[in-house]
């Protein structure tokens, strides 16, 4: 049996830490151990306040200053001597079946020393969770970044079964904003993938729970956004500065795509600043972002911008 470390982070939502922690719990495996970093330094968590003082396999670090999203998540690989990691926030939830199902990829695939990740699609409190059956799939490095990217696979890049050794190579999550850090989350799996295979499967087997005191649904400053968005375009450049022109070219647009349908619902979501939020999304990007980019690009950016005023509209 694989040897799973879970690494939950937690600020200061208890109820949904307890929900989580019982998805956790209740898989069917005693290989899991659960370790949980509280960064609330004004709130000490333990095991007696959290009802689970029997439970043994579980480990609560509290932070006395507070570290941030992704200071947490790295504090949290730092302490993994398992072979295989998880994050979990605390808000979200996995499936029951989540850890067998994804140790069945692990152990259909023949070479198992390739494996770096193994992935699953997720759903949201906003749809109906469908369980589908369908062929399980490994890909290499330009497989799945094309697949990734595009969209036609959905996962949560820091959950799943991912190789410890792995995830500290690439030096865990990156910060890529402040105080947090969109899309850091997305990054991860492209890393991985330079390093080894990734098996994934269209089952839905965690729970990504939105909700109003969710950071990706925050009226935070739009610059936090596109400061992320910035840098993880030259992330993704840097890490496919050996590949061909053509598909360079082809994942940097499936990137800006994403980032365009992605900022109408940022710039929505206050109505009173639609207009100035729209202005600092042009001023940035002509700025930074498409200063960098060669004039290949220029007529996905015409488009891509008639598209984000056509929904900002008529959304």
């Amino acid at each position: 049996m694989i040897d799973l470390t879970i690494g939950i982070t937690t600020f200061n939502r208890t109820k949904f830490l307890k929900e989580c922690l019982r998805s956790v719990l209740r898989q069917s495996n005693g290989n899991i151990k659960i370790i949980i970093s509280n960064d609330n330094p004004d709130r000490k968590l333990t095991l007696k306040n959290l009802n689970l003082l029997h439970q043994k396999n579980i480990v609560i670090f509290n932070q006395k200053k507070n570290l941030g999203p992704v200071e947490n998540k790295n504090f949290l690989l730092s302490k993994v001597k398992t072979k295989w990691f998880s994050w979990l926030s605390d808000d979200d939830k996995l499936e029951k079946n989540f850890y067998i199902k994804l140790s069945k990829l692990y152990n259909l695939t023949e070479n198992k020393n390739e494996l770096v990740a193994i992935y699953s699609n997720f759903h949201d409190n906003n749809k109906k969770k469908v369980l589908i059956n369908s062929n399980n799939q490994l890909y290499n490095k330009r497989e799945f970044i094309e697949k990734y990217t595009s969209g036609k696979i959905k996962l949560v890049g820091i959950y799943g079964l991912l190789r410890t050794k792995s995830l500290k190579k690439i030096k865990g999550v990156k910060k890529l904003s402040f105080p947090f850090s969109p899309y850091c989350d997305n990054l991860v799996p492209l890393e991985l993938s330079r390093l080894g295979k990734i098996a994934y499967t269209h089952e839905k087997l965690c729970k990504f729970r939105i909700h109003k005191n969710s950071q990706s649904n925050s009226n935070a400053s739009i610059n936090i956004w596109l400061i992320a968005q910035s840098n993880y375009i030259k992330k993704v450049e840097k890490l496919l500065r050996k590949d061909d022109n053509s598909y360079r070219r082809k994942i940097l647009l499936n990137i800006l795509d994403y980032f365009t349908k992605n900022i109408v619902d940022i710039i929505k979501r206050d109505n009173k600043k639609i207009f100035s939020n729209l202005f600092k999304f042009y001023h940035y990007q002509i700025k930074n972002t498409h200063k960098n980019l060669s004039f290949y690009f220029l007529p996905f950016i015409i488009i891509n911008n008639i598209k984000l005023i056509k929904r900002l509209i008529f959304k």
